[in-house]
């Protein structure tokens, strides 16, 4: 048995009298989507015997990111993507091109009116295929961990994409400095990964106390060890 109980789905398929009869057993939209897409790939094979078969995932979270250095993706890519993703039983996209200035240089700034419609666009679109869409920031160039307001516009700006829907966010600290770069920085904390980890409670809980469904994900500096 999974513990991931939503994305159970059972499928009977039967022949009675040269009639081909499917039965669709789920528990959520992500069963049915994931059922859906076995169904699609067994009406690919030239026969198909009577069957019963009850399947699962054994990772909870299964996806892609879009974190990469270049021009991001553009929206018909990654529709595309979408399709991919639910057509072979996945169920999220990060969202995190390095190079898409409202992610990780001028991460405190809001998007625009325009920006703000096609990242709602997607965002519609990833439910549509059942998908989780999560939004990671990466603030690691600049913030100041010791500063309020640089927490503060972290959260802000997290608050200000849920209202577009979101509720899975990341925050990321890869490909920055290994040391903290602010004397009040270093001052009070010992090193970075505990200020990461305390600004990353921090966010969570404030976040949480606000969407009692949340998903939030931290991606360190060192990926392992510390």
């Amino acid at each position: 048995r999974s513990i991931y109980s939503n994305e159970i789905y059972k499928i009977k398929c039967s022949n009675k009298k040269n009639v081909f009869i499917v039965e669709i057993f789920y528990t959520s939209k992500y069963g049915l989507r994931n059922a859906l897409a076995s169904m699609s790939q067994i009406l690919r094979e030239e026969s198909i015997p009577p069957c019963t078969f009850t399947d699962y995932p054994d990772f909870k979270i299964r996806g892609i990111i879009e974190g990469y250095y270049g021009s991001p993706w553009s929206e018909k890519t990654r529709l595309e993507m979408f399709d991919f993703l639910a057509d072979n039983k996945f169920n999220a996209y990060f969202y995190g091109p390095k190079d898409d200035p409202f992610h990780r240089e001028h991460w405190r700034e809001f998007y625009d009116k325009d920006s703000l419609r096609n990242l709602k666009l997607l965002v519609d679109k990833s439910t549509e295929k059942a998908l989780d869409f999560w939004y990671t920031l990466g603030p690691g160039l600049s913030i100041k961990y010791s500063s309020e307001k640089d927490i503060r516009d972290l959260i802000n700006k997290y608050l200000h994409l849920a209202e577009l829907g979101i509720r899975h966010f990341g925050l990321l600290f890869d490909d920055i400095n290994n040391e903290l770069q602010h004397s009040d920085d270093q001052e009070l904390f010992t090193d970075l990964p505990e200020a990461h980890i305390i600004i990353s409670n921090r966010i969570y809980k404030e976040l949480i106390s606000k969407y009692s469904i949340l998903g939030f994900v931290v991606c360190p500096t060192q990926y392992h060890g510390k």
